[in-house]
């Protein structure tokens, strides 16, 4: 028969040197002595005023952000990939959304129940005047309305390509505009494609 194993404690009494070479117990993971001395030398760092001084939160917030044309770009982390969002307390990671900071702090507190709305359409904007107090169905509209849909294709004077919406170029059908170069280059490399194919079945040999 086997022998029971019969659990083992740890002496109280065994000690391991910690890196800098003092005596600590084993059932202790710092080093007693070691935090001892940490607390003594931030003590006195702090009484020489050679500590480093923390941020503000006002500062942290402008250290995140950085100009974009006309918006101010918030170049920090993002909760769910389209709004900034700011660590207002570091130790409890308190986080809001960096909009809704820079709005509070420059224009004051956001009525209950209301939202903001990104003018420039850019949602990590955080320009105090490109945002406005909105209701929940405005906001909800404004994003969702055609119009405004419309009126941001209607802005463009170019293609993706570069080529001008305008002169001989702009072919338009009902409300929509289209580049005649980008028209004719498409045509050119379809009938460039199914030239190709037709060659290829001409090549194939007859069966039989």
């Amino acid at each position: 028969m086997c022998a029971e194993l019969v659990p083992t404690e740890t002496p109280v009494n065994m000690t391991r040197l910690c890196k800098y070479g003092h005596e600590r117990p084993v059932t202790k993971h710092t080093c007693p002595r070691c935090a001892v001395e940490a607390t003594r030398r931030y003590i006195e760092r702090k009484r020489l005023g050679l500590l480093k001084p923390r941020l503000t939160p006002d500062q942290r917030f402008d250290s995140y952000t950085c100009y974009a044309g006309d918006c101010i770009a918030w170049v920090g982390h993002s909760n769910d990939g389209r709004y900034g969002a700011f660590a207002l307390l570091r130790g409890k990671k308190r986080w809001v959304p960096a909009h809704r900071y820079a709005y509070i702090r420059a224009r004051g507190p956001i009525p209950d129940g209301m939202m903001l709305d990104h003018l420039c359409r850019n949602t990590f904007c955080v320009n105090p005047s490109h945002l406005e107090v909105v209701t929940a169905r405005q906001n909800f509209e404004r994003g969702r309305s055609p119009g405004i849909l419309h009126a941001y294709h209607k802005s463009k004077t170019h293609c993706p390509h570069g080529h001008p919406y305008s002169g001989e170029n702009l072919y338009q059908w009902k409300t929509y505009r289209y580049c005649r170069a980008c028209i004719k280059a498409a045509t050119l490399r379809w009938q460039k494609k199914s030239r190709f194919h037709e060659d290829e079945v001409t090549r194939l040999p007859l069966e039989g």
